[in-house]
C-alpha cells in the first residue's frame, strides 16, 4: 500500500489523491493488470479517511474501467490505461450566438483528449446552485459563467480552487 500518497494540505479531495495515487503506480510499473489493491478498510485505517471517501474512489475505478471486483474477495486492477480524459463541467447563464461561438472554439481548442459536458442555468441561482452540488466530484475542471447572479460564492467554493475557472465577474 505504500503507492497511496495522501497529502491533508492539498487542495485535491483524498478520493481523488487515491486515484491519482493509483494511476501513477500503473504508470511506474507497481501495478498491473490482476494485481489485488488494498481493501476500503486497509485505505481508511491506514490515512484515517471515512470508508465512503475510499468507496468513492473505488466506484470512480470501478466506473472507469480501471478496477473490478470479485464479491468476497476484493478489488483487482483490471486495466493498466490510465490515459485519463480530461472532463470539463461547462456552465453558461444562457445560449446565444456569442455562447455558442464561444462553445464551437472552446471544444476546438479542449482537443480530443477532452469531454466537454454544458450546462446552462438560465439565471436561477437555484439551478447554478444544484447543478454545481450534483457535479463538484464528476468533472476534472470547471469553467463557469454566472451571468448576473449574485450570491454565488458559497457554490463556487465547493469546487477545487485550481481547477475551476470563472468567466465573468462576480456581484458577491
Amino acid at each position: 500500500m505504500e503507492f497511496i500518497q495522501i497529502n491533508a494540505q492539498s487542495d485535491v479531495p483524498k478520493y481523488r489523491q487515491i486515484i491519482h495515487s493509483v494511476h501513477a503506480a500503473i504508470r511506474r510499473g507497481e501495478l498491473k493488470r490482476g494485481d489485488k489493491m488494498p481493501s476500503l478498510n486497509a485505505i481508511k485505517n491506514t490515512f484515517g479517511l471515512s470508508r465512503d471517501t475510499v468507496l468513492s474512489a473505488f466506484k470512480e475505478m470501478q466506473a472507469g474501467k480501471l478496477i473490478t471486483s470479485s464479491p468476497g474477495k476484493g478489488y483487482y486492477i483490471a486495466s493498466t490505461n490510465v490515459e485519463q480524459e480530461e472532463k470539463i463541467f461547462l456552465l453558461f447563464d444562457e445560449l446565444n450566438s456569442f455562447k455558442e461561438d464561444l462553445y464551437t472554439a472552446f471544444l476546438e481548442e479542449a482537443g480530443k483528449k477532452a469531454k466537454v459536458d454544458i450546462y446552462f442555468h438560465h439565471f436561477n441561482l437555484h439551478v447554478f446552485k444544484t447543478l454545481i452540488e450534483e457535479n463538484k466530484d464528476a468533472y476534472t475542471s470547471f469553467v463557469i459563467m454566472p451571468g448576473s447572479l449574485t450570491h454565488i460564492t458559497g457554490a463556487i467554493k465547493k469546487l477545487p480552487p485550481k481547477k475551476t475557472f470563472l468567466l465573468d465577474r462576480t456581484a458577491n
